[in-house]
């Protein structure tokens, strides 16, 4: 990983996220209260994983008493962030786009946003969308539905193994082209490599799909879900639990309909949905001695379970009962998270020691 000792890719800017090409909704509260800070950005650029030498560090919580995170940071880096902030005596805060783990310096406040869940929710409240209760099996034509786009490998190697299993073939799915050479693995227990077959490239909601813009894509997606018996919401690089990363959209579009979800999300979103009142039973990203194949194979066996429920109407039908009241609950509760969000926000400021509430 490659490591600057100069503020590549730092600014002094409002807080704000990825996805003001598409939302006008200002995070709440953050700028009001401390304007333009220095922004600590995604620690990836052009797909590479990057990170500051320990001095620029020590400089940076030195000469700013608010520094403004992003997401993604390995449970490293947040740890080499702390031996900086150990090093001063005056009070600093961070304002993060999602919950930091572990324990921090006296002189260190935290507040977390949540900022595109915020963006989402608002998104979603403003479509008015029409649920769908007391689904009938008679209604639906797909199995699940899968979003797999990106660059990571994690739910490349899933998609390639859902396919050989033939679970591709009654669902509807999201994925750039791949080749079986993309699910090769170093250790092969299931002797999978030399069966493996190409995936033909496929975005839901063909032409009209508009990659990171939610506002548009809110008008196409959840009519594709409710065709579904249930929705498999897997997030970016499920093979790595140990970075943080915020609530984005890919985890919320598990919650937009009353489609049953099967999640796939990182444990420190998990513990976020939850403390926020969802209702799911987490599947879970690779296991600290969980090797590549292990997971994958946990997956598929979680969705293919699923997959032969669907193919039995009367089991099919009661199953789809059992989980109405927490998918209606998880529907409902998206589109006023922001509220919620909001008075979390306003409550972290308003909860700050007067010492830290002067920075």
């Amino acid at each position: 990983m490659k490591r600057y000792s100069y503020p590549y890719l730092i600014e002094n800017k409002k807080y704000q996220t990825e996805w003001r090409n598409w939302s006008s909704d200002q995070i709440p509260h953050i700028s009001e209260k401390w304007g333009s800070r220095i922004t600590l950005p995604n620690p990836v650029a052009l797909g590479e994983f990057f990170w500051y030498d320990r001095a620029l560090l020590d400089r940076l919580v030195k000469d700013n008493s608010v520094i403004f995170l992003n997401y993604g940071y390995f449970d490293w880096q947040l740890d080499e962030l702390k031996q900086s902030l150990k090093k001063i005596e005056e009070n600093r805060i961070l304002v993060s786009f999602c919950r930091l783990p572990g324990e921090w310096p006296k002189n260190v406040r935290l507040i977390h946003t949540e900022p595109m869940a915020y963006q989402f929710s608002r998104a979603l409240d403003r479509a008015q969308l029409r649920q769908k209760y007391h689904r009938q099996i008679k209604d639906l034509k797909h199995s699940f539905a899968i979003m797999a786009m990106g660059v990571d490998q994690g739910r490349h190697k899933l998609m390639l193994m859902l396919k050989k299993m033939g679970l591709l073939d009654r669902a509807i799915h999201s994925n750039p082209k791949l080749s079986k050479i993309d699910g090769i693995y170093i250790k092969d227990d299931l002797a999978l490599n030399d069966h493996l077959i190409d995936v033909e490239g496929k975005t839901l909601g063909d032409h009209g799909y508009v990659k990171l813009d939610v506002e548009k894509n809110l008008q196409i997606l959840p009519k594709l879900f409710e065709e579904c018996h249930f929705y498999v919401s897997i997030d970016t690089n499920p093979f790595l639990d140990n970075r943080i990363v915020c609530i984005t959209e890919k985890v919320m579009w598990g919650v937009t309909t009353t489609t049953p979800l099967l999640p796939i999300w990182a444990t420190n979103k998990s513990e976020q949905m939850k403390n926020w009142g969802f209702r799911f039973d987490n599947v879970g990203y690779r296991g600290v001695n969980e090797s590549q194949q292990g997971a994958v194979q946990r997956w598929c066996e979680r969705i293919m379970f699923l997959d032969k429920i669907t193919q039995d109407i009367e089991w099919a039908q009661s199953w789809e009962n059992s989980r109405g009241e927490d998918s209606s609950h998880n529907a409902d509760l998206a589109r006023r998270l922001h509220n919620i969000i909001e008075a979390d926000i306003h409550r972290q400021i308003e909860e700050l020691p007067a010492d830290f509430y002067r920075l």
